[in-house]
């Protein structure tokens, strides 16, 4: 009994060691690998970190130590000719992670050489952006101030956006519909009006939402730029869950390989069960998933999201 409970501790500690995480790491503009790039994942708050340099290739490979469990880890992405990226990895064992970097034009020698004693942090910009919201706005997003809590983070996000953005706001609820047609990130006064003004009432039928959210994200593709489809819960995305689940994962998937992620926010109390889904469609779309608990956390998730450069995950 004694030696079959050290093989069976045995394998298990292979098992916890053999978590590890690998892609590659592309140039935003041209697409072509970044090698030499240095790429940290740390437990937020802390100084743990593994990191990983990619080969000739723009490849990696970072395995986990055996402290480390599944989930969502800060990371940091470096090279001396880009820009820096900060974000989100989302760590699954055997998972393809795949980051894009955006080239620093330089600065004039004279600025370069003054920066070396003090050296400054420079985060790359934020892409020019086609983001269509897919908005929840059944009945139950009215308890416990989850409309408001959506409404502040949406309109911070709002004021991050520039004439070059197009965003579209895509509700659903008992049927779904284009709430604001597309627009430009300058006309400031019409988005806000639009978000002010989002009402809840009826079911949940989020896969009417999610084929029209789609439809006008296709409509407003920019090519090599960040296409996106946000879509916020409070719930189940779907009152019919079971029966549509296998074919919106079809049509997320087709989606994400024409270059259009999808990223999920949920609100509320859900059961472990309804995020696990929600995170599943998350990682097929290539986009992130994050469960908002307040206000303050809702600003920060969807400004983060705004800001990201692309973290494909699949």
């Amino acid at each position: 009994m004694k030696y079959l409970l050290f093989f069976l501790t045995s394998i298990y500690c292979l098992a916890v060691h053999a978590v590890s995480i690998n892609g590659h790491i592309y140039d935003m503009d041209t697409q072509k690998p970044v090698n030499n790039a240095t790429l940290s994942v740390f437990v937020k708050g802390q100084n743990e970190k593994i990191t990983a340099i990619t080969d000739t290739n723009g490849g990696y490979t970072i395995q986990l130590p055996a402290t480390w469990i599944e989930g969502e880890y800060s990371m940091t992405l470096t090279q001396e000719d880009y820009y820096t990226v900060n974000g989100i990895v989302l760590v699954k064992d055997q998972a393809v992670r795949n980051f894009y970097m955006k080239i620093n034009p330089g600065e004039p020698a004279e600025a370069a050489s003054a920066s070396v004693e003090t050296p400054v942090l420079v985060e790359a910009p934020m892409p020019t952006s086609n983001l269509v919201f897919l908005i929840d706005v059944s009945a139950s997003m009215n308890e416990d101030k989850k409309i408001d809590m959506l409404k502040i983070a949406l309109k911070q996000l709002a004021s991050l956006l520039r004439p070059t953005d197009k965003v579209s706001i895509v509700v659903y609820s008992t049927e779904a519909r284009i709430y604001m047609k597309t627009t430009t990130g300058d006309n400031v006064e019409k988005i806000h009006a639009a978000i002010d003004s989002l009402t809840c009432k009826g079911i949940t039928m989020g896969g009417l939402g999610l084929d029209l959210a789609y439809t006008v994200a296709k409509k407003n593709y920019l090519k090599g730029e960040n296409n996106k489809v946000i879509l916020v819960t409070d719930g189940k995305f779907t009152s019919t869950e079971t029966k549509q689940y296998a074919s919106m994962e079809k049509l997320i998937n087709k989606m994400y390989s024409k270059k259009i992620a999808l990223t999920v926010f949920s609100f509320g109390k859900l059961v472990p069960r309804t995020k696990e889904n929600l995170r599943k469609l998350s990682e097929i779309g290539g986009g992130t998933y994050a469960h908002i608990e307040n206000e303050e956390m809702a600003i920060e998730e969807m400004i983060d999201e705004a800001k990201n450069l692309g973290v494909f995950n699949k």
